[in-house]
């Protein structure tokens, strides 16, 4: 005879339970064509994380940082649960009360904290969002109640039915989350850009390894249909929606530019360069009469921020919608960005939908948390070969690497080899655009002895000003520092 379930037995069902639960909003968000949940929360937990707590997790974990979110993430859900199903084991002849109480605290915790973390997307899509919630607690429910369920004689079968419920509710949804780490893990792996000893770093960086860092923990995919638009609006003379047609109807012309996130660290791979399709900013604000100081960006992410207007009508400032030849990935903004020269990446909005002249120069979303409003580009260099794992033997060896300046055209670039006592100009190789706008890829050739040596780059601009040797990290605005490497040199 068995009159109640034991805490224990509660708790494992509670992760059976919470496992279906989680597969039930995951599936009905993506019917309902709205996020789940667990991304919300991610990316609510990034906007409020204090920033050295961000930084050390970028540091500590790097490009998989978001995929360990989501890992503790899962965890926490199944751990809560747990607690649910302990809960109910512990209710004793209660516990058919206390399960339907646990799964109605799940459902309100649920929606607070969806209206905590984005009330905005809360508000637009309040119905599949609700609908989300709810049936992921109704799942939770039904799943611990048919797990806990107590027969009045206990018998071989219904101990094997519950059982078998509960295997396969846990095995789903362990699939179904561990498809989705694996996912996430390869994705952000991809990101990735480490040049090989035996490459030498392109001109032009292909799109496949061109570096991706958005707020979002999944980012949003919005396509080029027919109803997609710009809105220009704000301090204009006339409002205008510009779909995809009309931007490309204002003609394909092309600039090569280079991104640099803010993010990056010294000798970090977050930058590339990429011959970008689209039309002057200016073209669009002209035809639009703004006026303003500002320029406020917003994409279809929920993400803003804002850009001096002097800034936004130079020549160099773009709106475009291919990358290097090809229509514009999903992943670095489709249909349409912008690409604003001289300023970290940031500001660059990826997936736009809005462009609105003002004169209030509003914080943006990483303004908010702390990273700075300006976001001026300080000058960089990097040295791609040799690494400090690379077998040298005395002998010639090839240095080189890339420099950026910004918006600030490179004089030149000097290597040290003797840990900067001397300084050697290195070979310009390639500048893919000469306006400075783009990084320029230099060699220099180093006749090695045997020992052990630190290698040195620094840049100097066109206005002879020496790239800062004064080492800050990336938070709130942009590192700087010269890179360096450590090598061992062999005898031959």
């Amino acid at each position: 005879m068995k009159d109640s379930p034991t805490p224990r037995a509660g708790a494992f069902a509670g992760i059976a339970a919470m496992l279906g639960a989680l597969v039930a909003m995951q599936f009905v968000a993506m019917m309902a064509d709205t996020r789940q949940f667990i991304d919300s929360l991610a990316d609510g937990l990034l906007l409020v994380m204090p920033l050295d707590w961000f930084s050390w997790l970028k540091t500590t974990l790097g490009e998989q940082s978001k995929t360990w979110l989501y890992v503790g993430l899962s965890l926490g859900f199944l751990a809560v649960g747990a607690l649910c199903g302990w809960l109910t084991g512990r209710a004793g002849k209660l516990w058919r009360a206390r399960l339907f109480q646990c799964a109605g605290t799940i459902f309100a915790t649920g929606v607070v904290l969806q209206y905590l973390i984005d009330a905005e997307q809360l508000e637009m899509d309040f119905k599949p969002i609700i609908l989300t919630l709810a049936l992921g607690a109704i799942t939770f429910a039904i799943i611990l109640w048919l797990q806990l369920q107590p027969p009045k004689i206990a018998t071989y079968e219904d101990t094997s039915r519950r059982r078998a419920i509960g295997v396969i509710a846990g095995s789903i949804g362990a699939i179904v989350l561990g498809g989705n780490i694996l996912t996430i893990w390869k994705r952000q792996a991809d990101t990735t850009i480490e040049a090989a000893e035996s490459d030498i770093t392109t001109a032009i960086t292909p799109n496949d390894d061109f570096y991706r860092v958005s707020k979002n923990f999944s980012d949003p995919v919005n396509d080029r249909g027919l109803e997609w638009h710009i809105d220009l609006n704000g301090l204009v003379s006339a409002e205008r929606a510009w779909t995809y047609a009309d931007l490309k109807g204002l003609g394909d012309e092309s600039t090569i530019t280079t991104q640099l996130c803010i993010s990056n660290t010294v000798g970090g791979n977050l930058i590339g360069t990429a011959e970008w399709t689209g039309v002057p900013m200016a073209t669009l604000l002209t035809a639009a009469g703004a006026s303003g100081d500002y320029v406020r960006f917003r994409g279809v992410d929920g993400y803003e921020t804002t850009v001096p207007m002097d800034r936004c009508i130079q020549p160099q400032a773009w709106i475009v919608w291919g990358m290097n030849g090809e229509a514009l990935p999903d992943n670095h903004g489709a249909p349409v960005r912008a690409i604003i020269p001289g300023l970290y990446g940031m500001k660059s909005v990826k997936w736009l939908t809005e462009i609105h002249p003002t004169d209030d120069n509003i914080m943006g979303y990483w303004e908010s948390v702390g990273w700075t409003n300006d976001a001026v580009v300080k000058p960089m260099s990097r040295i791609d070969f040799p690494r400090r794992t690379s077998s040298l033997t005395e002998g010639p060896v090839p240095v080189r690497g890339v420099a950026f300046g910004g918006d600030h055209a490179i004089e030149r670039v000097e290597i040290s080899t003797d840990g900067g006592d001397t300084w050697n100009a290195a070979t310009i190789t390639e500048q893919p655009n000469p306006e400075g706008i783009a990084w320029s890829l230099w060699h220099y050739e180093w006749r090695a002895d045997a020992g052990t040596h630190q290698l040195i780059v620094r840049m100097v601009d066109t206005d002879g000003d020496v790239q800062t040797d004064k080492l800050a990290s990336p938070l709130p605005d942009g590192a700087s520092g010269w890179h360096k490497v450590e090598v061992v040199v062999t005898r031959a």
